[in-house]
C-alpha cells in the first residue's frame, strides 16, 4: 500500500537520487559561488516584491 501511494505522490519518472538531490539543494556542492550569488539575487527580489506589496 505504501508504495501505491508514493507511486501516485511522486511517479518513478520523477524521482531523484541523493545526488541528484545534493547537487540541487547544497549550496557548498558543485558550482557554490553561482548558486550562492543566484540564492541572493532572489532573496533580494523576493524582498523587494514583498516591500512592494
Amino acid at each position: 500500500m505504501l508504495s501505491a501511494l508514493l507511486e501516485r505522490i511522486v511517479p518513478t519518472s520523477q524521482r531523484r537520487t541523493v545526488d541528484e538531490m545534493v547537487q540541487d539543494l547544497d549550496l557548498s556542492a558543485g558550482d557554490s559561488r553561482a548558486k550562492r550569488s543566484a540564492f541572493w539575487t532572489m532573496l533580494t527580489l523576493s524582498a523587494v516584491i514583498a516591500a512592494g506589496g
